[in-house]
């Protein structure tokens, strides 16, 4: 025989791997799940068994938790929207002060890029902070050199490049900067005289 059960899910008994996984949500965040599948489900004709919601909570749980705006993340924990963006601006912050000089990339960073379709696609600490140490590493070439091509153009593009590879100091000012260049250009200009 055959019967379905009309039950909220924060009384169905996981077991196995769903079971800890369940065990990361509130009751009320289970019936709220439990609602969200009842309106995946309601086009169909089939019912999910208890093995198949069992199994969704044990290898689809990042769906489940997607279901009502809800993100697991490897490390083991669930987080609503707004605690997984201070989550997150607390790792890139910690990115950032392990990465001299750039607040100026911080703000654009966490403003442009890790908007929360972004922060959707990261999977941990870890990887938070490679993205933005990439964005860093990716951009911190390219403001330096518009600074400088504004304050002097009539140096060289490839001697700019040079000095930003490898003098352009991350925690000093631009202004600081420009004199540090004039210092080095002084230095290096004979090796970019034209033949």
């Amino acid at each position: 025989m055959k019967y379905t059960v009309d039950e909220n899910l924060s009384n169905f008994k996981f077991w196995s791997g769903a079971k800890d996984r369940a065990e990361l949500l509130t009751g009320s965040q289970l019936d709220e799940i439990g609602e969200a599948l009842e309106r995946e489900y309601a086009d169909g004709e089939k019912l999910p068994t208890d093995t198949e919601i069992n199994d969704l909570f044990w290898f689809d749980f990042e769906y489940v938790c997607g279901l009502i705006g809800l993100m697991y993340k490897e490390d083991g924990d669930v987080y609503d929207s707004d605690s997984w963006k201070e989550h997150a601006e607390e790792v890139i912050q910690k990115a950032y002060e392990n990465t001299e000089g750039v607040a100026f990339l911080h703000d654009v960073f966490w403003d442009g890029f890790a908007d929360e379709t972004d922060l959707d696609e990261l999977n941990s600490d870890g990887e938070i902070r490679e993205e933005f140490q990439d964005y860093v590493q990716d951009n911190y070439a390219d403001r330096a050199a518009d600074v400088l091509e504004e304050k002097i153009p009539f140096i060289p593009e490839e001697a700019r490049e040079d000095f930003i590879a490898g003098d352009w100091d991350m925690n000093a000012s631009d202004d600081f900067n420009e004199a540090l260049f004039f210092h080095w250009w002084d230095k290096h200009q004979d090796e970019y005289k034209e033949d």
